[in-house]
């Protein structure tokens, strides 16, 4: 499985998901940037998280490496991305985690 990695979080190539504009964000280190540093600054040891539309799952994966989370609750409107989201969180070996779709 091809991975592209941003800010040691480690996501899966997929075609319609992480290729085209997507990847170049990504590459280029621009994906999510601004809530990726929001999220670090704003969030502590103990939070219970909730990421609303949690897209390819950066974000949310970035908050449970960072921090000893309560829990981390995912939303997503998007089936494929929830299921890639899931596949991005076990890939980064981040757990106490519950995705759903809205």
């Amino acid at each position: 499985m091809d991975l592209l990695e941003l800010k040691g979080v480690y996501l899966p190539i997929v075609e319609g998901i992480t290729d085209g504009a997507i990847a170049t964000s990504i590459r280029k280190g621009e994906y999510e940037k601004h809530e990726y540093i929001n999220s670090l600054n704003i969030a502590k040891d103990g939070d219970r998280v909730l990421d609303i539309g949690s897209g390819l799952g950066f974000v949310s994966t970035s908050v449970a490496k960072t921090f000893h989370l309560e829990s981390l609750t995912c939303y997503d409107a998007n089936p494929k991305l929830v299921d890639y989201l899931g596949k991005v969180h076990e890939i980064n070996s981040v757990s106490l985690i519950v995705i759903t779709m809205y």
